[in-house]
């Protein structure tokens, strides 16, 4: 939503980068001509090329740096949510919301908490080419547009019972839980492309596991003393699951299992693994009362966003916008 991401940017951006020691590329020196103007106000190129620069850096840690049509379109909608950006902020002025400048304070310190020391966030925002002063400005901004919003459109949306019922009896498939199992399991790691002989001594670890809880032994803490898996500090414990969560040959043996039954020994791609199940439900369908209040939140989330959407389009159309690139 446009609204949050503008209200989260300058956190988002600290955080993101400098906490993640990504150091953004030193551009050439740019000329500072705006990339549009909204109602003769300058949209600033700077800003813009920062959080090009931003999503490039952060996909390229990612491993994913973004090809040329994809960040094509990238820039475009960074050129209209800062467009869009601009024309709310404006109309919090001719609102005449006040943002009050302790909780501008506020608000920065908490950004300031995410580094080691005031030295630390100083040289962060000096190789960001950022003042602290801009931080607040874009800090209060932020405020300022989540404020106009809440007042001139979230206040305003009411999402009825009689709305809320219709949905749920018209999207029946939307209410449906899922079969699921709660399950533990043990796992005795090798890879598949490992030589015979290191196939066989896994199978013999998990087997000799496998014999120890037909003895009696607690599978719980067998898990935490021969898994090498990651659930293995919980007793193997994987919680409620659903089919289409786990490789498929694991998921198919957990749900033909009764519950307080133990699998053979099943094989996937990451090994040898014993299967517990403690509890299984039978797919269901959800009671109105069960799913009102989370659906009455996503109804307001969705007919949030379309009423902001609203709300921008017609300041789009009683504003003066030029794009100078």
């Amino acid at each position: 939503m446009i609204i949050r991401s503008h209200f989260n940017w300058i956190i988002i951006f600290l955080a993101t980068i400098f906490l993640a020691g990504i150091t953004l590329p030193v551009a050439a020196e740019k000329t500072e001509d705006p990339v549009a103007t909204v109602n003769g106000k300058e949209v600033s190129r700077k800003s813009y090329e920062r959080e090009i620069e931003m999503l490039q850096a952060r996909a390229a840690r990612q491993g994913r740096p973004l090809a040329e049509p994809q960040l094509a379109m990238i820039k475009v909608q960074i050129l209209e949510n800062m467009i869009d950006q601009e024309l709310l902020y404006q109309q919090s002025e001719k609102s005449g919301i006040q943002i009050d400048a302790e909780a501008v304070e506020t608000h920065l310190a908490s950004i300031k908490q995410r580094f080691e020391s005031e030295d630390a966030f100083q040289k962060a925002i000096q190789q960001m080419e950022i003042t602290e002063e801009e931080i607040k400005f874009q800090i209060r901004r932020g405020m300022a547009i989540q404020e106009l919003v809440q007042t001139n459109v979230v206040d305003k949306i009411d999402i009825s019972d009689t709305e809320m019922k219709q949905y749920f009896d018209s999207h029946p498939d939307e209410f449906k839980e899922s079969e699921q199992v709660k399950a533990s399991h043990i796992l005795v790691k090798v890879d598949p492309a490992a030589d015979p002989a290191a196939k066989d001594e896994a199978m013999k670890k998990i087997r000799d596991v496998r014999e120890k809880v037909q003895k009696g032994e607690d599978f719980s803490t067998l898990a935490q003393e021969y898994s090498e898996g990651p659930s293995a500090s919980r007793g193997g414990d994987l919680g409620y699951f659903s089919r289409g969560q786990m490789v498929k040959s694991f998921e198919d043996a957990a749900f033909d299992l009764k519950t307080d039954q133990v699998s053979d020994v099943v094989e996937t791609q990451f090994g040898y693994h014993l299967i517990k199940v403690y509890d299984h439900k039978p797919e269901k369908m959800l009671s109105y009362n069960e799913v009102k209040d989370d659906l009455r939140k996503r109804l307001k989330q969705e007919r949030t966003q379309e009423e902001v959407d609203a709300y921008i389009k017609e300041l789009r159309e009683n504003a003066e916008i030029k794009k100078h690139i």
